[in-house]
């Protein structure tokens, strides 16, 4: 398990800097109450240290996240990670605008909102990025569930360097990340 996390942490540190670039979680198959992507994200990111909140997912979920990686659920307004299931709701997802942003002297204690999709491939909406590790702009196409997330990211992402930032992940382990520092726009 060590070997998987230390894979998935240099994947998510190399889609951070490609910013608008995919990738692929590699893991030993997985059967558990999470899907394989969240569970790889979760064993590298969670531990006592921080804390968590769920969106769209089961009591049953949130459980074993706790007990798999001794980290505590809290309040979405105060968690470290969120993780939003394929499950949620339009209602639900009003609540990551709740999402901690940082502040002035620590930018970096904002949430990172872990993005669960069945398949990143299936992207209809086109988007344009711009900001650190995009040469000029990167154009993406992005699956419809995403619009109302880059909708609220947008309000929580206003005053730079204050943001929430993104992990994309699907069922096939494809993954894409969005770091605080980048500029979404859709273009018709």
């Amino acid at each position: 398990m060590i070997h998987e996390t230390q894979q998935v942490f240099r994947t998510l540190v190399q889609l951070n800097s490609y910013v608008g670039e995919r990738g692929r979680l590699e893991g030993h198959s997985f059967n558990g109450p999470i899907s394989q992507g969240a569970f790889l994200i979760a064993a590298t990111l969670l531990d006592q240290e921080v804390s968590f909140s769920v969106l769209g997912m089961e009591a049953e979920q949130e459980n074993y996240l706790q007990q798999e990686f001794r980290s505590f659920p809290v309040k979405i307004a105060e968690a470290d990670f969120i993780f939003v299931g394929k499950k949620v709701t339009a209602e639900q997802l009003t609540a990551l605008q709740q999402a901690k942003i940082g502040d002035l002297i620590d930018p970096q204690k904002s949430a990172t909102i872990i993005v669960e999709l069945e398949s990143l491939s299936e992207a209809s909406v086109h988007y344009q990025l711009e900001g650190p590790g995009i040469k000029e702009r990167k154009s993406v196409d992005f699956p419809k569930q995403l619009v109302d997330i880059f909708m609220i990211r947008e309000q929580l992402n206003q005053e730079y360097p204050l943001g929430v930032d993104l992990i994309i992940v699907d069922e096939q382990l494809e993954i894409l990340c969005i770091p605080r520092t980048t500029l979404i726009k859709e273009v018709a």
